[in-house]
């Protein structure tokens, strides 16, 4: 699993075999974006343009990834959620 999802570094970062540094907010998200692009779904992440594309000029407010002309937002349920 550690060869498909790395231990995660400082801040969910993530360094593609490209050289392409991302950082993510989430580990969740850090992997469904390793995934995304091992798919050939998003080549190189660029922030604004396809990762955190802000929806109101904040980053508070953006959707996690673009692929193509389709917006995925991405929020994993919690262990409390389970729970319930």
């Amino acid at each position: 699993m550690e060869v498909i999802f790395p231990i995660r570094g400082h801040r969910c970062s993530y360094q593609f075999d490209d050289g392409n540094v991302c950082t993510f907010d989430s580990y969740p998200e850090r992997i469904t974006g390793i995934l995304l692009h091992s798919l050939g779904m998003i080549k190189k992440f660029e922030e604004g343009k396809n990762l955190h594309i802000r929806t109101n000029g904040s980053k508070q407010h953006s959707v996690d990834f673009k692929v193509g002309d389709v917006f995925l937002e991405y929020h994993p349920v919690s262990m409390g959620e389970v729970k319930k």
